[in-house]
């Protein structure tokens, strides 16, 4: 990410999270989306599906980023946001309210 952006993230986390906070909710949230598909995924990772940790605190930072750093965090979440999608199913038991990666299982 540009410079510009990790600055803004910076300001956010001292704001509104902790340092590294971002960081490392995305780091989460990309090793997640490589194993979401896997049955007990959730057990061993940080799953933003079972643990909204990693996924609140990035739209916490979403929410708190001016708009172009906003754009620019929200490419890269989108990326894993997709591929989460693609590799797990909608839970027909989750209340509709919920946000969409806690209404999401793994097959």
């Amino acid at each position: 990410m540009p410079r510009w952006v990790l600055a803004d993230i910076h300001r956010v986390e001292a704001t509104h999270l902790r340092p590294g906070h971002v960081a490392t909710a995305v780091r989460d949230l990309r090793e997640y989306a490589r194993v979401a598909h896997r049955t007990g995924a959730s057990l061993t990772l940080e799953c933003p599906c079972c643990e909204p940790d990693t996924r609140w605190t990035l739209e916490e930072a979403l929410r708190a980023l001016p708009p172009r750093s906003r754009k620019a965090l929200r490419a890269v979440i989108a990326k894993f946001d997709e591929e989460i999608r693609r590799k797990t199913l909608p839970d027909p038991a989750a209340p509709p309210e919920w946000p969409w990666w806690e209404r999401r299982i793994s097959y």
